[in-house]
């Protein structure tokens, strides 16, 4: 359980949301060395995807805030629900034979309620 308050997001109301990518150590990343899958769900059915390429031109609703990368999703119809995320990470590495390290966050729960 987060250390900090819950927060409620109205199902149909536009958000941003703030992705901090740290490495295998809990160390923060420069996003823009990396290839990037970030998945928002709140059930296994429905998630709102995002894929970031290295060297890549930024999509429409991705910024960067120096390394945080800012998602603005536009009245996503989110199930409701307890909000988690899921990073994949490609970071590129020559010490592994296929030249990359490959990290997986697994489920991350978020202090976000998605509600009617």
């Amino acid at each position: 359980m987060s250390r900090h308050s819950m927060q409620r997001l109205r199902r149909d109301s536009d958000a941003r949301f703030r992705v901090k990518v740290r490495d295998g150590n809990g160390v923060q990343i420069d996003p823009r060395g990396v290839d990037l899958t970030i998945q928002l769900c709140t059930s296994r059915s429905e998630c709102y995807r995002v894929l970031l390429r290295r060297q890549w031109t930024l999509p429409a609703g991705v910024a960067l805030d120096g390394n945080d990368i800012l998602l603005s999703v536009d009245c996503r119809p989110f199930p409701t629900g307890r909000m988690y995320a899921k990073v994949e990470m490609r970071i590129p590495n020559t010490s592994y034979p296929d030249g990359s390290c490959d990290v997986n966050s697994g489920e991350i729960l978020t202090n976000i309620i998605v509600v009617k």
